[in-house]
């Protein structure tokens, strides 16, 4: 479960699941989805997993219409572009990378999609970048003030908690009946004040079957809580600041013969994500010459935005490179410039439950990923 890595089993009775049902009801409050009008397609694929389920129960609980369809996996990207254009959806759902394809997609074929007022996404970190880049697409298939919210769950919490229309600015709105939230520094445990980053820790109030206490999950919530009143909706709820870093982003890399470095791959994704010449990215890391005793080697996969067409790739590349290495104190090995479709194939992003963004081939992939390194 959440950042064990090991495998355990966490069951939800009737009554957790009548929780999920309320919480799903407030996200619809908080995202103010309209229930007489708006409906909403969810594009999480059909998995075990919190974030499908939530989404189920914001249909069920604040009495909307919502079709789940799998995503590209079950129903493909062309089958969801001709749902999307039969219903008329006010609302997407789903994980940032395929929602921003889909939306991609549907660029490409010229179709207005002037009824998404919004999206919702979870199970990943939607950055600054990203928020600014998919909110122009979406002004591009003719939709007008779209909001983009971020959503955040896990396992253990049994519930997810959303943004309201201030997004960013108003933060993960939390539930003080049911849970309690804490911030604590990483190191030593010790409870943070207000605004101050550190650790997220929950407790859950009110469930049965698995609950947790005081549990670590190793996400870095960057400006921690806020008791003050929501500038945007005006809710007094206890607030979480919605920037958050995975602790599970932060590996250990061999660079040298000499000692092991420390790098946090969550710039990586900032940098990219907020670098409009990068049309789709992935960072292959792996052994040189696949050496089990050797250094680590870190690739980038890029495919350059359509604006780029024309413009010397080398400079491109070579200032992305500088770029990042500012960023994160680390120098790349080398940079494989590909085509979209190319690298759309080496993410999964129709065919895997979440796409291939960072892929570790250290513990053993070898040459059976060779294609991964060079794109």
């Amino acid at each position: 479960t959440g950042r064990s890595a090991l495998p355990t089993a966490f069951t939800l009775s009737q009554y957790d699941l009548s929780i999920l049902k309320e919480s799903g009801r407030r996200i619809a409050e908080v995202a103010d989805i309209d229930r007489n009008e708006d409906k909403i397609i969810s594009l999480f694929p059909y998995a075990p997993h919190l974030a499908f389920w939530q989404v189920f129960y914001v249909g069920l609980g604040g009495n909307i219409f919502t079709l789940n369809t799998g995503g590209g996996k079950v129903m493909g990207t062309e089958g969801i572009l001709q749902a999307i254009q039969k219903m008329q959806p006010a609302y997407l759902a789903g994980i940032p990378g395929y929602v921003y394809h889909l939306l991609r997609e549907a660029h490409s074929q010229g179709l207005d999609l002037g009824y998404i007022k919004g999206l919702a996404l979870g199970g990943d970190a939607v950055t600054p970048g990203y928020r600014a880049r998919v909110k122009e697409l979406l002004r591009g298939l003719g939709s007008t003030d779209p909001c983009v919210l971020s959503v955040l769950g896990f396992t253990e919490s049994r519930k997810c908690w959303i943004e309201c229309r201030a997004e960013a600015e108003g933060g993960f709105h939390l539930y003080p009946d049911l849970e309690i939230v804490e911030i604590v520094d990483p190191d030593t445990g010790k409870q943070l004040g207000e605004g101050e980053t550190g650790e997220l820790v929950y407790t859950c109030l009110d469930g049965r079957g698995s609950t947790i206490l005081r549990y670590r999950t190793g996400d870095i919530i960057v400006g921690g809580m806020t008791w003050e009143k929501c500038p945007g909706c005006g809710r007094t709820v206890q607030r979480m600041s919605s920037h958050l870093e995975r602790v599970s982003n932060m590996k250990d890399f061999q660079l040298s013969k000499v000692k092991g470095t420390l790098v946090n791959l969550n710039l990586f994704k900032e940098e990219l994500d907020n670098d409009e010449r990068v049309e789709e990215w992935q960072l292959v890391i792996k052994k040189k010459d696949d050496d089990p005793y050797g250094v680590d080697e870190i690739h980038l996969n890029l495919a350059l935005a359509s604006q780029c067409a024309g413009e010397d790739q080398g400079k491109i590349t070579e200032s992305i490179g500088n770029r990042l290495r500012l960023a994160t104190e680390v120098s790349l090995n080398d940079i494989h410039l590909i085509s979209l479709e190319r690298i759309l194939e080496l993410l999964g992003m129709e065919t895997q439950l979440k796409e291939k963004r960072i892929v570790d081939l250290r513990s053993g992939g070898g040459k059976a990923n060779e294609e991964a390194v060079k794109g």
